[in-house]
């Protein structure tokens, strides 16, 4: 139930989600693996807002000379579709633009969107990927995540544009 306090009637602490053992007052957020109230719908709203962010881009001075961009977010945030608990890692855009390049204060913004949003790693990486690609036409993309550990196993996803390797 929403507002429950998470230690038991009878003065027992139990675990709660949000750390400790809830006692003065903290909130529960979920309990036994289940989300909590509203979540589908606020991961609805979030990937539809996503869908309505656009990567902003502008022109390159340097049309002729060929120079690699690379952009590093170490402060990518997700939620997990399946359990609904954040997930933490470090997205590396690298790029070689053409004609033109991404604005960086969007990008950032596009980046921060996924914060609310459910998405598996891989899903997030190649997204994130297709979004440059139609954004800013590179020669060559490459978008790699490196995730903090969850279960023992930390995650590393690199997809590129175009398909074949460089």
């Amino acid at each position: 139930r929403r507002g429950r306090r998470a230690g038991g009637g009878d003065g027992s602490a139990r675990p709660c989600i949000l750390g400790g053992t809830g006692r003065g007052g903290a909130r529960m957020v979920g309990w036994g693996g289940l989300p909590p109230r509203g979540a589908a719908k606020r991961l609805r709203r979030a990937t539809a807002r996503l869908g309505r962010m656009q990567m902003r881009r502008g022109s390159s001075r340097f049309v002729g000379r060929p120079y690699r961009v690379e952009l590093s977010f170490p402060e990518y945030t997700s939620i997990c579709p399946r359990t609904h608990l954040p997930d933490f890692g470090t997205i590396t855009i690298h790029y070689l633009p053409d004609e033109l390049c991404l604005e960086l204060k969007s990008l950032k913004y596009y980046i921060l969107a996924y914060r609310n949003l459910g998405i598996f790693y891989e899903n997030a990486v190649n997204r994130i990927l297709d979004d440059v690609a139609r954004a800013c036409h590179p020669k060559w993309a490459i978008v790699r995540g490196e995730f903090t550990t969850r279960g023992g196993m930390p995650t590393t996803v690199e997809a590129r544009y175009p398909g074949k390797s460089r």
